[in-house]
């Protein structure tokens, strides 16, 4: 072919026209994401709602994609190129497409997904949204469209679905457990008595703010060590579970037992008790300054006559730094004022008399 005097190649000219196709996806893609991207990131922004922002963050840079894969299309179908080779081209080129939707629509579902839950804490502590959720609902929008573009191209999913079917069940009983697990999280999620930010105890053992649900665990950190116990979430699930505090929630009340002695005047141990309860509540930050101290007497022990006294801290887990503060002010006012905290005793009575002596007479005695 003769193009200005000069004889060029065929092959050329055809390579050329393709990548005249392909620029010009290009920029009319780049174009296209300017504008429709750009027009809907002023729009989000005018909104107090958070999700329209980070939606539009998961779809910039789609316009492109599909441009491009116009382009594509369009390069196949005035190309001459064998019919095999131009299946094989369009059957990958909808796999591309169908692949390309599936990651969008995955990604705006974890975007809701995360929004829902974000909404549900308090802005203020920042909280991650549990990852099971995500994960699930990701794996379940990929298998739909794994399933959709098999189907586009010709493949039957049929048998395949039937054979996925016996070697999932052969699956599920090897992994019971984690499997178990797994169902055990979306339980906790769902039914929100335990949730992110939650300060609980588990089986009197792990105690500590529960951070994330996981697929098989959850992370529980503890405080004041900042250690991260991994508990799988049937335990979780199945044990009995304390929940102490909210991070959401104004405050916790605690309590501090001590015991003192029964010769001790009570109504001056209430009143020294209060007096030192008032104070470190005024002194610590960690504490709760509107809230009023209460002591209650609540057992005739062994060795001493038993109380607690309640106060109140912003969080449960400042809880263990006044307790430690006010056992050291109680036991220093109490050897002021001369009130005892008795070790542990017991009264003995000895009898002095010699029980009497029952004598038992077996069968050969009784018979002589």
């Amino acid at each position: 072919m003769e193009l200005l005097g000069l004889s060029i190649p065929v092959w050329v000219i055809q390579l050329s026209i393709a990548l005249i196709v392909l620029f010009g996806a290009f920029v009319v893609g780049q174009i296209l994401n300017r504008l429709v991207i750009g027009r809907l990131a002023q729009l989000a922004q005018r909104t107090a709602w958070d999700f329209d922002d980070l939606l539009v963050g998961t779809v910039r840079g789609v316009p492109i994609a599909l441009t491009m894969m116009l382009g594509i299309y369009i390069v196949l179908a005035i190309m001459p190129i064998e019919p095999a080779l131009r299946v094989i081209g369009e059957k990958a080129l909808t796999v591309i497409l169908g692949m390309t939707l599936t990651l969008v629509v995955s990604r705006i579902a974890v975007v809701a997904v995360n929004t829902y839950f974000s909404a549900s804490f308090s802005k203020e502590h920042n909280l991650p949204p549990p990852a099971l959720f995500s994960n699930v609902l990701r794996s379940i929008v990929f298998l739909f469209g794994i399933i959709i573009v098999l189907e586009s191209i010709g493949v039957p999913v049929g048998p395949a679905l039937a054979a996925l079917g016996v070697a999932g069940l052969a699956v599920s009983l090897a992994l019971q457990d984690t499997l178990s697990n797994i169902f055990a999280g979306a339980q906790l999620i769902i039914a929100q008595q335990i949730r992110t930010g939650h300060y609980i105890r588990v089986d009197d053992s792990i105690e500590g703010y529960l951070e994330d649900i996981n697929w098989r665990s959850s992370q529980i950190r503890q405080v004041p060590t900042n250690n991260t116990y991994i508990v799988p979430n049937s335990k979780i699930l199945n044990a009995i579970t304390l929940k102490f505090h909210d991070r959401d929630q104004e405050g916790t009340s605690f309590a501090v037992l001590v015991g003192v002695s029964y010769a001790s005047d009570l109504q001056h141990v209430e009143r020294v008790v209060l007096e030192e309860a008032r104070q470190l509540q005024a002194d610590f930050a960690e504490a709760e300054p509107s809230s009023e101290p209460f002591v209650r007497f609540y057992e005739f022990g062994d060795s001493s006559i038993n109380l607690r006294v309640f106060i109140r801290a912003t969080t449960y887990g400042n809880a263990a730094a006044m307790r430690h503060e006010l056992i050291k002010r109680l036991h220093r006012r109490f050897d002021h004022e001369g009130i005892e905290i008795p070790f542990p005793q017991r009264t003995v009575h000895m009898r002095q008399e010699v029980p009497n002596q029952r004598v038992y007479l077996n069968d050969a005695d009784t018979l002589s």
